[in-house]
C-alpha cells in the first residue's frame, strides 16, 4: 500500500491506521492470540483505513478539494483493492491458526490407524513372519505420516514457525 494519498491530511490517517493494524496484529493476532482468533482492533483499523480513502475519494469527486490536490481515481482504486486483499490474508492467516476441532481429528486419525493395523495383522495371521514384516512396515509408516502431520499441524508455534517478518519491516519502516 505504497500509493500516495491526496491530500496530506488522508495520508497521515491512512499511515496511522496501518500503524494501528500492524501493530494489533503484532501483538494480538500474532503475539497473544498466536493466529487462533481475530482482533477487534484489527478489523477496525482495516475498516477506518478503507473508510479513509472513501472519504477522500468522496471529497474530491465532490469538489470539495481541487482536482490538483485529488487521488487519481485508479490509484484510490489499487488501494481499495489492495485493502481488499489484506482482509483476505488476514482470513487466511487467521484460517491456518485455528483448531477448534483438531482434538477431535487427531482421535479419528489414531483409531483409524489402530483399525488398520488390526485389519494387516488379520490379514497376516496365516503366516507370523510376513505379519511381522507387514505390521511393522505399516506402523514406521503410520508414525512417519503423524509425524509428517505434526510438524505442519500449526505453522505459528513449535519448530517450523512462521515469523511476521514482513510486517515488523513494514512498521518500521511506517514509524520512521
Amino acid at each position: 500500500m505504497n500509493i500516495p494519498l491526496k491530500p496530506e491530511v488522508f495520508q497521515v490517517k491512512s499511515n496511522d491506521y496501518v500503524k494501528s493494524y500492524l501493530q494489533s496484529v503484532l501483538d494480538d493476532e500474532w503475539g497473544a492470540k498466536r493466529n487462533q482468533s481475530s482482533s477487534v482492533e484489527a478489523h477496525e483499523s482495516l475498516n477506518l483505513l478503507e473508510l479513509n480513502m472513501w472519504q477522500a475519494s468522496d471529497a474530491c469527486s465532490d469538489g470539495l478539494l481541487p482536482k490538483a490536490s485529488c487521488t487519481s481515481s485508479v490509484s484510490a482504486a489499487a488501494y481499495i483493492k489492495a485493502i481488499d486483499d489484506l482482509r483476505v490474508a488476514r482470513e487466511q492467516r487467521l484460517s491456518l491458526g485455528y483448531q477448534s476441532s483438531r482434538t477431535f481429528r487427531w482421535f479419528l486419525g489414531i483409531i483409524l490407524g489402530l483399525i488398520s493395523a488390526i485389519s494387516v495383522a488379520a490379514v497376516h495371521k496365516h503366516n507370523q513372519k510376513t505379519g511381522t514384516i507387514a505390521l511393522t512396515l505399516y506402523c514406521l509408516s503410520m508414525w512417519m505420516a503423524f509425524s509428517m502431520v505434526t510438524l505442519n499441524i500449526h505453522p505459528y508455534k513449535w519448530s517450523e514457525v512462521v515469523k511476521p517478518t514482513p510486517l515488523i519491516a513494514i512498521l518500521e519502516k511506517i514509524k520512521h
